[in-house]
């Protein structure tokens, strides 16, 4: 089905967004304009992240760090840290969630993974787990202009999926259903 911000959504400004009170956050636009900043950060249970585009930005598009997620129909994409010669991670989702879906979605052109969980290893809160990845497309390719330190031509990022989790903590789990992944490794 449809990704992205459909015509006419709100606008957000060019700032990092913090949720931090449950409930559905659907239909905006986000683009960081190419600064220095993330864009959405979810700290509250039982969220909807729906219907938005995410773009633009030298870090992160979407931090979660609460559980009960969902984050469905998005679009997010040029999330470039950095150059190519000398990338920073710049993930299209990443933190410690627990019970996050993430369905049908797109992301693409990141200079880090598209999906990430979690960057620092740590068990407090929790570890991160019960990740459910279906009906996405998660890519990268050559960049079709000049966006940010990377040329046109330059193909950014690390993985599709890349995982960390603290030595001590239980093991994780995340399934992935009718995804596709490519342009990871060329």
């Amino acid at each position: 089905g449809p990704v992205g911000a459909p015509p006419g959504a709100k606008r957000m400004p060019p700032e990092l967004l913090v949720i931090d009170k449950p409930g559905v956050y659907e239909n905006l636009l986000f683009d960081g304009e190419f600064r220095d900043t993330r864009l959405v950060r979810i700290l509250a249970d039982d969220v909807v992240l729906r219907n938005c585009t995410i773009r633009n930005a030298l870090k992160n598009g979407v931090e979660v760090r609460a559980r009960n997620v969902l984050i469905e129909n998005c679009k997010i994409h040029h999330l470039l840290s950095s150059t190519f010669q000398d990338q920073h991670d710049a993930h299209g989702i990443t933190g410690k969630p627990q019970n996050l879906t993430i369905r049908n979605t797109e992301i693409a052109y990141v200079s880090g993974d598209a999906l990430q969980f979690d960057p620092g290893r740590r068990l407090d809160p929790y570890p991160w787990d019960n990740v459910v990845v279906e009906n996405c497309f998660l890519w990268t390719g050559p960049l079709d202009a000049d966006y940010a330190g990377f040329r046109r031509g330059e193909r950014p990022g690390e993985n599709a999926f890349d995982s960390k989790i603290h030595p001590d903590a239980p093991r994780t789990r995340i399934v992935f259903r009718n995804c596709l992944m490519q342009g990871w490794g060329h």
